[in-house]
């Protein structure tokens, strides 16, 4: 089923914990199974769909999820004297839900992914269909592709029909916890389709205690905790109904800073009267913990560190051309793997580590070469609320480095990000809260800074040819700076030549027509420290409305001042809060060329606009068969409840005033 994603977790090895779970000798009681003990199996009798009912009630949505449950249980045993014998985690998954939009691949597929530390111990998927019809699917149904990660399981269901039922279970075994032990949990209350139910059940010995952050300020999910009746096992339960659903919706907070969810970790293992584990409660003690992760300082600030930083750089270079040589270079030729590497030499010798290495061994040639960097610890918006009493990496688990040069200005450097420029944060982290790490441990934190509109710009040229026989020739070309130029170039990473042109053809501005013989050129796609450009020439059907007397050309969205909303949105609909994370800047230029004795009949105004979003200005030039159309918006940095999207929209898209649906131009010549 369709669930929010996050950044992947750059979560340490626990090694710690490990050999201390091992090697100590305290005895632990036997738990019992209150809901794995059950084979994975599904309803007798599927439930009946009423779909007119379900059309109605959710007009909108591509299905509905009539019920979510999932449950994680804990296994944790002991021997008679009092030795860990076995950890088991168990995830028990079960879902239904009917089909609106047959088009929605999320909802006829069916994948699982198996990690290689899990064992697949049930899977089996029902569709039953309106008439009543249904068929049942087991493992040996499911497609398999398997590496060193794990093993995927899919399955496209072969009959699906508006109104189908889905119903789907499996069931995930970890037993090698004591080497991987789980101790963050972070699970979706909420989805993209509306959801009548959703259950989530954790399952722990009793002397275990958990830590639940706060999802908003001072406000969890509402849950409740009750023992199993032998007293061994502590149950958290969370239920809810009538959940809607998260749209995906633009110039809108993050999903975690919209949605309901449960996140808490395992605060204390214990087993009789010891304790086997406990997190730490306050920051200065969790810095220590991953000081001693990342701040090897007698290993790692080594001789080889010196000598790659004397070769990059020069007596007579400044302060900032050191750090744009050192940054460069590490993100030109140290890659993201090797996660058993463990100090800056290995690292620089085989070109690779994970991201907190790489971010130390930039920090150690930065202070080779007498630049100011302090080790930083970054939140993320995606993660939604920052919970200071949440005491752990799950909060702050992206590493990065606060720089100072000689005239006081800062930067923050993401050193294995290659996709990112030097002078710019990408927007899931601005204005976040970050840890400052030293030597010595614990700094405090600090507040990263938010771009501006310098940052954040895109310059737009179109060369539009209006043919007699009502095709255009368009060329365009885009500069594009800061969060969108990261997020172009990490789109087009690692893309198939297939894949590549339909990611470009997603990126044209025009909103309708066919598009013919779609032709690119990209610059500067690895040079992350200089502007994206962007060239595409392409011819467009179906746009012009040839008469004897007139020629209607549908500019569909040519005129709109910003293409990033391309698409078409109805603020009637907006579910979302209004959230601008950065100042940006859209320039346009437009020349639409049309044939000799043509005459452009549409008028058209100089427009000035101002408004709690911004600015937008449009100037129009009409001259030899040539229409020149200057435009310019400003966004400022804002936050809105979400009727104001129609006041944003006066700034962006079709609702804005420069965003002529149609020009009209006279084939009759003028007396």
């Amino acid at each position: 089923m369709p669930a929010f994603s996050r950044l992947s977790a750059l979560i340490p090895r626990w090694g710690a914990l490990a050999s201390l779970l091992v090697f100590s000798g305290c005895a632990v009681s036997s738990g019992v199974s209150q809901f794995v003990s059950a084979p994975v199996t599904l309803p007798a009798t599927a439930p009946s769909v009423d779909l007119a009912d379900y059309e109605a009630r959710y007009p909108d949505a591509n299905g509905v999820l009539l019920n979510e449950e999932v449950t994680y249980e804990h296994e944790f045993s002991a021997t008679p004297f009092g030795q860990p014998q076995s950890w088991v985690f168990y995830q028990d998954s079960r879902s239904s839900y009917v089909v609106l939009d047959t088009d929605d691949e999320g909802l006829t597929t069916f994948e699982v992914r198996v990690p290689s530390s899990a064992t697949l111990t049930g899977l089996v998927a029902r569709v039953t269909n309106p008439d009543g019809t249904s068929e049942t699917f087991y493992s040996d149904a499911f497609a398999t592709e398997s590496d060193d990660s794990g093993t995927r399981y899919k399955l496209a269901y072969p009959d699906v029909q508006r109104g189908s039922l889905v119903e789907e279970a499996f069931r995930l075994e970890y037993k090698n916890m004591f080497a991987q032990p789980r101790l963050n949990y972070d699970i979706a209350l909420q989805f993209d389709i509306p959801c009548e139910r959703v259950a989530f059940r954790f399952v722990m010995p009793a002397a275990w205690q958990t830590r639940i952050k706060d999802i908003a300020e001072e406000r969890a999910v509402p849950y409740t905790v009750e023992l199993t009746p032998d007293g061994k096992k502590s149950i958290l339960t969370y239920t809810a109904t009538g959940l809607p659903a998260i749209e995906d919706e633009i110039y809108a907070p993050y999903f975690k800073e919209r949605a309901d969810y449960l996140e808490f970790d395992i605060a204390l293992i214990k087993a009789a009267s010891s304790t086997l584990y406990e997190a730490p409660t306050e920051w200065e003690a969790f810095a220590d913990q991953f000081k001693q992760y990342a701040f090897k300082r007698g290993g790692f600030f080594s001789d080889p560190v010196k000598r790659q930083t004397e070769r990059l750089i020069r007596g007579e270079m400044s302060k900032a051309e050191r750090l744009d040589a050192i940054v460069g270079w590490v993100r030109d030729n140290i890659d993201v793997g090797s996660p058993d590497n463990d100090s800056f030499a290995q690292v620089l010798r085989d070109g690779e580590g994970n991201p907190y290495l790489i971010t130390g061994l930039t920090q150690s040639m930065l202070d080779a070469a007498s630049v100011d960097a302090v080790y930083l610890l970054v939140h993320s918006a995606q993660d939604g609320h920052f919970d200071p009493d949440f005491v752990t990496i799950a909060q702050l688990y992206i590493p990065a480095l606060q720089v100072t040069l000689p005239d006081g200005s800062q930067r923050t450097i993401f050193p294995y990000l290659d996709k990112l420029s030097t002078d710019h944060v990408p927007e899931n982290f601005q204005g976040q809260q970050a840890m400052q790490i030293d030597g010595d441990g614990y700094r405090g934190f600090t507040t990263l800074p938010y771009g501006n509109a310098a940052e954040n710009a895109v310059e737009e040229r179109y060369a539009v040819t209006l043919r007699e026989d009502g095709v255009l020739d368009v060329e365009e070309e885009r500069t594009v700076r800061g969060s969108l130029a990261y997020v172009i170039r990490t789109g087009l990473e690692d893309l198939t030549g297939e894949e590549r042109d339909e990611f470009m053809e997603e990126l044209l501005t025009y909103t309708d027509g066919e598009v013919l013989d779609l032709a690119y050129t990209i610059e500067n796609e690895t040079d992350a420290d200089a502007p994206l450009v962007m060239r595409l020439t392409y011819g467009i059907d179906n746009l012009v409305t040839l008469t004897p007397e007139e020629v209607l050309f549908q500019t569909s969205g040519l005129l709109a001042p910003s293409s990033r909303v391309s698409r078409k949105v109805d603020p009637r609909e907006r579910q979302s809060a209004v959230r601008i994370y950065n100042d940006e800047t859209f320039a346009k230029t437009i020349t639409v060329q049309y044939p000799a004795g043509w005459r452009l009949v549409t008028p058209l105004e100089e427009v000035e606009v101002a408004n709690e979003f911004g600015t937008l200005s449009g100037r129009y030039t009409d001259a030899a068969d040539t229409l020149t159309i200057e435009q310019q918006t400003t966004l400022q940095r804002a936050e809105a409840p979400a009727d104001a999207f129609d006041t944003l929209l006066t700034l962006l898209g079709a609702r804005s005033e420069l965003a002529v649906p149609t020009l009209v131009f006279s084939t009759v010549a003028s007396e």
